[in-house]
Parts: C-alpha cells; structure tokens; sequence
C-alpha cells in the first residue's frame, strides 16, 4: 500500500516583471496562465505597475483576488516618483481573510538616473489556512549599507516584526539583496520577535528570495518571461499545521456546547 505524497499547504509564484518589459498584457497573461498550470494559490508580481489593469482584468475573467493599487502617472522632477502599484498579489482557489498595504516612510534613491522614489508600499494577505499570512515585498536597491541602507532596513524589520508575530507566515519578493546579505541581517536582527525571526527559513535565488517563518520552504526557477529576473515558485509547508488544527477543533467544540 503506497502512501499520499503530502501536499504543501501554500504554492507561491513570485517574478520581478520588469512591468511587462513593453508587453504588459501578454505578461500578465502568462502570469496568470503559470499560476493555473502549477496549482498556484497566491501570486506575487513585483515592479508591476504598467500590468495593474491587465491583471484586474484577468482577475474578472478567472475569478482571481487582486491586492493591488491603482498606479500613478510619472511626475515631473524633482517631485520622487510614486510607488503605487509595485506590488501586486493574485489570490487563486484561497479564501483571503483579509488583506492590506503596508506603506513605509523613507524615500530612497536609483543612483543611475538620480531620481527619488516614494517609500515602498508592500502588499500583505492573511489566507484562511495553516499558512497565516504572505507578506509581498519589493525592496530599494542596494540592500542594507548602501546609501538606501535606512529605507531597507525600515521595510525589512517590518516586514520581520510582523511574520514573528505567530504561525507560518511568509514574506517573499525582491528583496535587493544576496541571500548571505539577507541571513546575515536575519541573524543580527534584534527587533520584535527576534528569537523566531532567527529560525527562519530562506530560499531563492540571486535577490528573488523568501522568507518563512514557523514552517518550511522549498525553490524552484522558473522562466525568465522577458525580464532579468527568473520568476520563482515556492511550496510552503506550515509547522505544527495539525497541532494547530486539533487545537482550533477543541476550540470549536467547546464553543458550541456552552452555546448548546
């Protein structure tokens, strides 16, 4: 008698796009179309912002979730170019409990064309199931000591504070940033959470990485898709899922007896 093979309890597609490198739609369309092939259920789209209307668009048609933020038009210097619509996540075959923008304080800087941007905004959506929530990321350029070193750091141990904050939680995007660069600052983080934030998992390749906190993680490259970034795709599988599940049965039960 052969055994299941164990399913993981979140699949992830994450891919920098390049906002469609002139192909928005055509981008956003194989996107969607690789999120259904793999059995994705949230898809993480970063520097998206010229694929915000195609997505919504699909997300009609195939009865998708988009978290997103209608994008900005480009203002004119020296005024720092806004950040809505960077990150975008797809929510696929999942009951999202709710879901919401993170937005950060500190502009930061491309040093190529010397332009400023806006702080980043992330997107963030807590799924009902053992995984409790997946933080989407995309963060300056640089990484932490680099002269968007204080923007990084800000977004970062935010996003670290709040995946020690209890059960599986994932934060995964482009996080500008080698992955000795990332598990070294994870090691040295001494914020809210530190103790669970230094047993976290990484995964990933170049600066397309993810972060798992209170369960496991395994990678895989993809496609590149017509950015210099290969899209990745992550199975999460949660810690402890069935203690926690027998705990909220209990839970439940009892509930429903001292209304009965």
């Amino acid at each position: 008698m052969t055994s299941r093979q164990q399913q993981p309890d979140l699949v992830i597609r994450a891919h920098n796009v390049h906002n469609g490198n002139g192909r928005p739609d055509e981008t956003a369309e194989a996107f969607v179309a690789a999120m259904e092939a793999l059995q994705v259920h949230v898809g993480v789209v970063t520097e998206a912002k010229a694929l915000v209307w195609p997505l919504r668009d699909l997300a009609r048609r195939h009865d998708l979730q988009l978290v997103a933020e209608s994008p900005k038009g480009a203002p004119r210097p020296p005024a720092p170019v806004s950040e809505h619509g960077d990150t975008v996540l797809i929510i696929r075959d999942l009951v999202a409990r709710r879901s919401r923008t993170k937005v950060m304080t500190r502009d930061w800087i491309v040093r190529q064309y010397q332009r400023r941007h806006e702080p980043r905004r992330d997107q963030v959506v807590m799924p009902r199931g053992p995984v409790r929530g997946v933080w989407g990321t995309h963060l300056p350029p640089g990484g932490p000591n680099s002269v968007n070193g204080a923007a990084w750091c800000e977004q970062m141990d935010k996003a670290l504070a709040w995946a020690a904050r209890g059960g599986c939680r994932v934060v995964v995007g482009d996080v500008n940033a080698s992955r000795q660069q990332l598990e070294a600052y994870i090691d040295a983080y001494d914020g809210p959470g530190r103790r669970r934030v230094r047993t976290a998992t990484v995964v990933g390749q170049g600066v397309d990485l993810c972060i798992v906190i209170g369960g496991t993680a395994d990678g895989a490259d993809l496609e590149h898709g017509g950015s210099d970034h290969r899209a990745q795709l992550y199975a999460i599988t949660a810690t402890g899922a069935r203690a926690a599940m027998r705990r909220w049965i209990k839970k439940t039960l009892r509930r429903v007896r001292r209304k009965g």
